[in-house]
């Protein structure tokens, strides 16, 4: 008897901690469709390339790397308009640069 009473108190205990996992688990996802996109692919290969700053970074801006518009950041550095940058390190969508 205190064998079944035991099982039943650990199934019990068991099933509320499955609940609670459950919980915790996100089951949604993001799509394109819904608008959500993953860094461009094209990014990662700005690394050790130059170009020039086209706004202050102070210590975000746009520079101009490889024929395009690049939103850029620095590691904390401030960098005046048409300077030359240097790609440093690409981060997801996140380029930084440094003046050469």
């Amino acid at each position: 008897m205190d064998t079944i009473l035991t099982l039943v108190i650990v199934a019990v205990l068991l099933a509320a901690v499955v609940k609670l996992v459950r919980a915790l688990i996100l089951k949604t996802s993001q799509s394109s469709a819904d608008g959500f996109q993953a860094a461009p692919q094209e990014l990662a290969a700005l690394t050790g390339r130059s170009g020039q700053s086209l706004s202050p970074l102070r210590p975000a801006g746009v520079a101009f790397i490889d024929g395009q518009r690049v939103d850029v950041v620095t590691d904390g550095e401030f960098i005046e308009s048409d300077t030359e940058v240097e790609v440093v390190a690409v981060e997801g969508s996140r380029v930084v640069v440094r003046s050469r």
